[in-house]
């Protein structure tokens, strides 16, 4: 008497963990390309032998791991762009404060101990007294 399960053993294929990985890559290269899953899903089970059902498990995986790609790669751009952004807001902060001390310095009305104080803070923002 043969069981069903007999013959489910000797049809079952599997992939080694190395196997599974390639796999995935491939998958996600497919998706990459706007393969449709109809396709890579009869391609694949050609060239590993496993059924098309079988393999909704690896795009799954290989859709989930394009998805974390993508997310990452969107949170590095808008990290990029925050300190692009901080940059900037640094370098007006540091040309604001040089035109204000400047300014202290070039005013005839301010008195000789408030320009030496500007010209002691325009120095040690320059790095030119410590």
């Amino acid at each position: 008497m043969k069981f069903m399960t007999d013959s489910l053993l000797k049809t079952r294929q599997r992939l080694s963990v190395e196997e599974q990985t390639q796999l995935i890559e491939l998958i996600m290269i497919l998706l990459d390309l706007n393969t449709r899953i109809s396709n890579i899903k009869t391609e694949l089970a050609a060239e590993t032998g496993l059924k098309p059902c079988s393999l909704n498990r690896y795009i799954q995986t290989a859709r989930r791991k394009i998805k974390a790609r993508e997310s990452n790669q969107r949170a590095a751009a808008d990290l990029e762009l925050l300190l692009f952004l901080d940059e900037e807001e640094a370098e007006r902060n540091f040309a604001d404060t040089v035109n204000f001390y400047k300014s202290i310095i070039a005013n005839p009305k301010t008195s000789i101990r408030e320009q030496l104080q500007a010209r002691e803070r325009l120095d040690k923002l320059l790095g030119l007294y410590s």
